[in-house]
Parts: structure tokens; sequence; C-alpha cells
């Protein structure tokens, strides 16, 4: 007899015994209901929908977010109204996206640690040069998160900027300030073991964000946020 079991891909703690289990759960939870009773319809309007689970309903944004970060906290598939851009647009955004890491490594001991940038940014650009590194996506913020860390993880960041040096500032005299996303440096590593302590890594989010003013006039427009960790280097 197999035990082999059947996995949701909307919900990935979920797991069925048999076809007729995962089935079940598809319609029970994954198919929109219609409901032609006009106070049903009024509540639905009125709450905030799960987009990958159609059933399930919110009273507010915050109980939707905390649903998402639960139920799908690893959805990482892209959306389809993307709009694919030109080469030449996402090698520019390339260019921008290293050249604002580096205007941070800066040649000073106050300087080092965490640091945090934030720009407005196209989501087309964004997907264009990071789609296929998803962490995560969440539907219902428009909010798209890249976490690179470890050992490899420069080099693979260098692979999707195109550029081997981009973590890289150098001065005279032998310093060098630099990204670091892996350290064996024991100094280092104590941080880490600072619950407090921001994990050694490069996260790249977009989010969608809007200011509402007094006569609910809305201007929204995308950011992009990059927070990393950088350290400086003495070569004698």
């Amino acid at each position: 007899m197999s035990t082999d079991l059947v996995h949701c891909p909307l919900c990935p703690r979920k797991a069925f015994k048999n076809q007729r289990g995962y089935h079940k759960h598809q319609k029970d939870i994954h198919t929109p209901k219609i409901n032609n009773k006009n106070s049903n319809d009024e509540s639905v309007n009125n709450c905030f929908r799960c987009y990958l689970c159609p059933n399930k309903t919110y009273k507010n944004q915050q109980g939707l977010s905390r649903h998402e970060s639960i139920v799908h906290y690893n959805y990482n598939i892209l959306p389809k109204h993307i709009t694919p851009l030109p080469q030449e647009a996402l090698d520019e955004f390339k260019n921008i996206l290293i050249y604002t890491i580096q205007k941070q490594l800066k040649n000073h001991i106050k300087n080092v640690g965490l640091q945090s940038v934030k720009f407005p940014c196209l989501e087309s650009l964004f997907v264009g040069v990071f789609g296929n590194y998803l962490t995560r996506y969440s539907p219902s913020r428009k909010w798209y998160q890249c976490i690179f860390k470890g050992e490899n993880a420069v080099e693979l960041v260098g692979q999707i900027l195109e550029r081997t040096n981009w973590s890289v500032q150098s001065y005279l005299y032998g310093q060098q300030t630099n990204v670091i996303l892996f350290s064996s440096n024991s100094a280092i590593n104590e941080l880490k073991k600072n619950k407090k302590q921001k994990p050694i890594e490069l996260r790249i989010e977009w989010e969608q964000c809007m200011i509402k003013d007094a006569t609910n006039q809305i201007s929204i427009a995308g950011y992009i946020t990059m927070h990393f960790f950088i350290e400086q280097i003495y070569f004698g």
C-alpha cells in the first residue's frame, strides 16, 4: 500500500492521504463559492479576501497579511500582470543598484554595520532583475522579497547584476569597504548569536506604497528597499 502523501501547492503545510482528500480541500478552500444573497455580498465587499484561498476572508488587512505569512510563507509565484521590459532598461537599472550600494560603502568606521536604502522603483524593473530569485511574494500587499546569504551569495548577486565587484569599494593605502553576506570572522559570528542582531544577508524588497489625504485623494508609488551589512578591511 502506498504511503505517499498528496501536498497542496498553495498550502505547503497541508498533506492528504489520497487524491480524494486533496480534491475536497481544493473545493472547500481554493474554489470561490457564489452566493446571491445581498447581505452576504455586502459582507464580503467589506472584508479582505485571500487571493490564494478565495473562501478565506478577514476583517482587515492585518489579518489577511498574518494569514499569508503563516499559511503562504513560501509562496513566490510571480503575478501575471507584469509587462517585460527591454534589456537596455534592465541593464540601466542594474547599474543604478550597483551605484546605490557602492555609495554606502564609505571609508569611515561609523559607516560599518547595517545599511538600508530605499528609493522609487517600477515593479516591472524589480521583477525583471530579481523575478527568478524571489523568496516570497504577497499578493495582498503587492510585496516581494529576495534574500541572498551564504558563501556563494556575493557571486550569485554578481551574476545577477553582471558585475563581479559590485560589493567592494577600494580606497588608498590598502583599505576596502565590503558588503558581507557570509563571514567566518569570529566577531561577525558573535554578532549572529545576538538575537537582536539582524542576519548577515542582502535583503531586497519591493512594495507598493500609498498615501491618502483628507479628501480621499490617493497617490501610489513602488519602492525598492535594500538591507545589508558592510565591513572595512585593511591590507598592510
